[in-house]
């Protein structure tokens, strides 16, 4: 295989790990409400009963939604390719202490005798776990920003290859201006991406239900608006990547 059978095919393939990059940032969730916890209902002028089965069977549905995202966040964390050993056991760790916490709660909501002795079991049960207002979230943006700092190492491997092609082209005498230039934007958007998105994992995942809703609520905020600025970084360095490769590809063949 000649040197510029070899250099096409070698962008063929740097051509597709450009496409794919952005597909292995997962999406960031937003912080919900915890949930409805068991509450007298009221009308103008007085406070209708609560019968105390109904009121348990509210809270338990709440916990089970809970338990069952608890679930899914900790299989997020075990099959995400990027993220760190330290996030995954940090993240893991949390997970954990809040699915034990919403477990043994649940036995205490089923052994519960009236709505006040209910109510004093369900409301810190939830504010102590915070699995859709804080802990989803925070999971979440871990692993995209872990995810970002990964696709721009791999981004940064994609313009060592691009950077090759364009010195070949220009030691033979095209102009590669275009490209080169094409390729410095791109190699900047990354830069760029990975200094917003990946301080992000570190500032938020220290957050716990203590911190909540300050400093907590701002530091997620915050987090999801970097790691969209991150995200589309990474795009425009994507599509900077495809400009580098159509301009080679006109050098090395110009009727392309």
């Amino acid at each position: 295989m000649n040197d510029d059978v070899r250099t096409r095919t070698r962008l063929v393939a740097v051509a597709a790990a450009i496409t794919l990059l952005l597909t292995a940032i997962p999406g960031i969730a937003l912080a919900q409400t915890t949930g409805p916890a068991p509450s007298t209902q009221q009308t103008t002028d007085e406070v209708r009963p609560i019968n105390l089965g109904s009121a348990k069977t509210r809270v338990l549905h709440q916990i089970e939604r809970r338990l069952n995202a608890l679930q899914r966040l900790s299989g997020d964390v075990y099959g995400s390719p990027h993220i760190t050993d330290a996030h995954a056991a940090a993240l893991q760790a949390d997970i954990a202490a809040a699915t034990n916490t919403l477990t043994e709660g649940r036995q205490q909501v089923e052994s519960a005798e009236s709505v006040v002795e209910l109510r004093a079991i369900a409301e810190p049960l939830f504010q102590n776990t915070l699995v859709f207002a804080l802990l989803s979230p925070k999971t979440h943006e871990v692993l995209a920003s872990d995810a970002t700092v990964a696709a721009g190492g791999r981004f940064d491997e994609v313009a060592v290859d691009l950077q090759d092609a364009i010195d070949r082209l220009t030691a033979n005498g095209s102009d590669m201006t275009a490209a080169q230039g094409a390729l410095d934007e791109m190699v900047r958007l990354i830069d760029e991406a990975v200094a917003d998105g990946g301080p992000v994992a570190g500032t938020v995942i220290g957050q716990e239900t203590n911190d909540w809703p300050d400093p907590a609520k701002q530091l997620l905020q915050d987090g999801r608006f970097d790691l969209a600025a991150a995200r589309l970084s990474l795009r425009e360095a994507r599509n900077q990547g495809h400009k580098v490769i159509r301009l080679i590809h006109q050098q090395d063949d110009p009727a392309a």
